[in-house]
């Protein structure tokens, strides 16, 4: 029996606010790395991924359709991107998009 070194985690994206929502709050000490993640948005206009300490911290921004929607299925090897130690992962819309949907991520303490 193997045991994982990290604890896989699983949040909820209800990001319904113009502009920045935390979508996974900042844990003192630990860096955030997101595994994967499925998202659906509920009208055209950008969201901006990015580090809860903002600018210039933005890992993607992608410009979807009208009911479009976006997907990463990565693994500890291959990360969608790492927030960095101390900091949260926000998720940025544009005026009058509202993003749903579910991110798995893991906890590491440290920098290495």
């Amino acid at each position: 029996m193997s045991v994982q070194p990290y604890e896989l985690k699983h949040a909820r994206i209800n990001a319904t606010a113009d502009g920045a929502n935390t979508v996974i709050a900042a844990v003192a000490g630990s860096s955030i790395i997101v595994l994967g993640y499925g998202l659906t948005v509920n009208a055209a206009g950008v969201i901006t991924f990015q580090d809860s300490a903002g600018s210039p911290a933005v890992f993607a921004s992608f410009e979807l359709v009208d009911s479009g929607g976006i997907s990463y299925a990565g693994t500890i090897e291959s990360p969608a991107f790492r927030v960095a130690e101390g900091n949260g992962f926000v998720i940025s819309n544009a005026t009058g998009v509202d993003t749903l949907g579910h991110i798995t991520y893991v906890l590491k303490r440290g920098r290495s």
